[in-house]
């Protein structure tokens, strides 16, 4: 394992997990993207950014249970056992491990921010009949806050 290359939080998840199995990675569900599994036989899995070579090839990791998102790419995604840290970290591509966090909304914010409310003053547009379309392999088009909002799939 090269711990230089985890990010900090997610080192003390992994630490805690090897110290006190599932039940250690459970102050860390919130913060580091960890997905405890504590009634399930599968493994304890976490989601996590990785920092690597742009071409590198990390297919080999598929036999500890990385499943990376992309194959190219300089920030890939990867969803993977807590266990996958170690020999992620030790692939030469990989350069650092940062842990996805849950983000929260902050919509009392984020416009102005953006300047949206003085956008709409002087634009007087409001957002209204723009459709916006989305490619996502996971929608579940029969969910209630879809209902009447889903054009086509």
């Amino acid at each position: 394992m090269k711990p230089e290359k985890i990010a900090p939080g997610l080192m003390v998840a992994l630490e805690d997990y090897q110290a006190e199995g599932r039940m250690g990675l459970t102050r860390h569900m919130r913060l580091l993207g960890v997905i405890p599994a504590e009634d399930s036989p599968k493994p304890a899995r976490t989601v996590v950014f990785i920092h690597c070579d742009e071409q590198a090839r990390l297919d080999h990791l598929a036999q500890h249970g990385v499943r990376v998102n992309q194959p190219t790419g300089r920030i890939r995604t990867a969803v993977l056992p807590v266990e996958g840290l170690d020999p992620l970290s030790d692939a030469p591509a990989v350069e650092r491990i940062i842990p996805s966090r849950y983000l929260r909304l902050l919509m009392d914010v984020a416009p102005g921010k953006v300047h949206l409310p003085d956008f709409r003053g002087t634009s007087g547009l409001s957002g209204r009949g723009v459709v916006i379309g989305v490619v996502d392999s996971g929608i579940d088009p029969n969910h209630p806050a879809f209902t009447g909002r889903i054009l086509r799939i």
